[in-house]
């Protein structure tokens, strides 16, 4: 029994839920903050100011500016995995076909693997900079648009990927076989080397959904967040619009010493992902692992 894939993908449903279903249990409106309550305390007043540790009321905590932890994490989180999951898709298919439809032909050039000798989120950086900060774009068009562009940035690397591994199999015997038997290279395409690429295809899937978080949380070091970035001169505070997790982690990083609890939150559900899809990621590699070592001719 494939024990990591199974872990992986009850933690992974578990977050999809929480992210679908999540902000129908969210303790307060994302939009309500404490900066400041009253309890009455043996017949008299006591003020808490915000930040507020976890508590009955607050089972998160709150934030510098007293809003709830636990509605900002259930509200953040379809942002958080519906961008990692749409930043691999848009690079796996026209992956998929570019790389099979060059490495019929050739192998991958040395252009195409210089196309990441620089950071990924250097690029980013400059040209997300100047549309998220204070945008007049829509909270989820502009989501899209950064999306995309993230999802462009790496689309090379997976291109060179397939595209390899598709000239590699291109050369085996069998596929010669069939093309003495009268197939096109759609069908050769289709119905001989995709089959064989689909344990890479998964595998080159769950490393894109990895790799995308991890871009998104350098870029939140830079204060670029998901959604947009909210900056206000007076005083001069930095907000995620869309409270995606990342961004959480960013803004409260400064805060492990004094007030622990404001980034341990955020970081474990950020962890609770990154563990899910490496569970899954290993548990898929250990499956056609051992499905190819029984089928070497494969």
């Amino acid at each position: 029994m494939n024990r990591e894939f199974y872990i992986g993908l009850v933690l992974l449903f578990l977050l999809v839920m929480t992210a679908l279903f999540g902000p129908r249990f969210a303790p307060f409106d994302p939009g309500y903050s404490e900066s400041v309550r009253t309890v009455v305390v043996d017949g008299e007043n006591e003020y808490i100011f915000a930040p507020e540790p976890p508590s009955s009321r607050h089972p998160f905590g709150t934030d510098i500016y007293g809003y709830d932890f636990l509605t900002i994490i259930l509200y953040g989180a379809k942002y958080t995995l519906g961008a990692c999951f749409l930043i691999a898709l848009l690079r796996i298919v026209p992956g998929l076909i570019w790389g099979i439809g060059a490495g019929m032909k050739k192998p991958s050039s040395r252009k195409m693997e210089s196309a990441g000798a620089i950071p990924s989120f250097i690029i980013l950086a400059f040209i997300l900079s100047g549309m998220t900060f204070n945008t007049t774009m829509g909270t989820v068009k502009l989501f899209f648009i950064q999306t995309a562009l993230i999802a462009l940035i790496g689309l090379p690397g997976v291109i060179t990927s397939i595209q390899d591994k598709t000239w590699l199999q291109n050369r085996e015997p069998y596929i010669e076989a069939a093309r003495s038997c009268g197939a096109g290279p759609f069908r050769i395409a289709w119905r001989h080397i995709f089959p064989h690429l689909r344990g890479a295809t998964f595998t080159i899937f769950m490393t894109e959904v990895i790799s995308s978080l991890n871009l998104i949380g350098q870029l939140a070091i830079f204060s670029i967040f998901l959604g947009g970035t909210i900056a206000t001169q007076s005083p001069p505070l930095l907000h995620s619009a869309t409270n995606e997790w990342m961004g959480i982690i960013a803004l409260t990083r400064t805060s492990i010493n004094s007030r622990p609890w404001m980034l341990f939150i955020p970081m474990t559900a950020y962890l609770l992902i990154l563990v899910s899809f490496n569970l899954i990621l290993h548990g898929i590699e250990k499956h056609y692992g051992k499905k190819y070592g029984k089928t070497p001719f494969l």
